[in-house]
């Protein structure tokens, strides 16, 4: 079972130094239209759970619907909107996704998956990242033959994946935690109320994020640490 990992469609679309497609809407659309003549695999599509929020007018459901309504037999379907990710991981055999970090995640589990865009797990040795699109389209009509990650990739996934998700990034008091900041910014008053408000009675020198940024910068790295006793740790 592959699992197509959908994306927002308009969100960060162009923020990376290589992509093999235009967007993520391109990328859904001529992968579908690839694998619909694909019998080697089950295809199997995840929306993004934010997709809804971001309003976008081309639907995952449409996508499938429009490329897959003159075939009498295929092997694509959605899943539905609540399936839980962690239910997938004893199925499926192979992910696809632009730069998900879904990718980086079910690496943990030795399952691989074929990136389309460079990623925060881009180089590490354990993501297929195809040069070209056919180099990419004849990894999916041989998708049944890619092996496991073997145990040295599933190690190194997770390290990047504790550097991704734990040890990187930053708090701070400006951004509400309370209320959703992804999608509808312009109707979403409290928000935004929120947000003034924190401005208005916080200053910048006594945000717990300058405090890391002034650290990130004087110890002349590549990323910004939640903690700043992390910069002293030595290899």
């Amino acid at each position: 079972m592959v699992l197509i990992m959908s994306h927002t469609l308009t969100d960060a679309v162009h923020m990376c130094n290589w992509w093999l497609f235009r967007d993520y809407l391109s990328w859904l659309r001529e992968t579908l239209e690839y694998v619909k003549d694909c019998g080697n695999a089950n295809w199997i599509v995840k929306a993004h759970p934010h997709a809804e929020a971001y309003n976008c007018h081309q639907k995952d459901y449409d996508e499938i619907k429009r490329i897959t309504h003159s075939l009498d037999n295929h092997n694509i379907r959605l899943l539905p909107a609540d399936t839980n990710l962690k239910s997938l991981i004893g199925f499926a055999d192979v992910i696809l996704t632009v730069r998900g970090t879904v990718g980086l995640e079910f690496a943990c589990f030795g399952i691989p998956c074929i990136v389309t865009a460079e990623s925060a797990y881009s180089g590490f040795g354990f993501s297929l990242e195809p040069g070209t699109k056919g180099a990419y389209f004849q990894l999916l009509s041989k998708v049944s033959e890619i092996d496991k990650l073997n145990a040295d990739q599933v190690r190194m996934a997770k390290v990047v994946a504790f550097i991704e998700f734990v040890l990187m990034g930053a708090e701070t008091g400006f951004l509400s935690h309370k209320m959703p900041h992804i999608g509808n910014f312009d109707t979403n008053k409290l928000w935004w109320g929120e947000l003034c408000r924190n401005i208005k009675s916080t200053t910048p020198m006594t945000d717990p994020f300058f405090d890391r940024l002034e650290k990130f910068l004087s110890a002349d790295t590549e990323h910004l640490l939640k903690r700043n006793d992390l910069y002293e740790v030595k290899e």
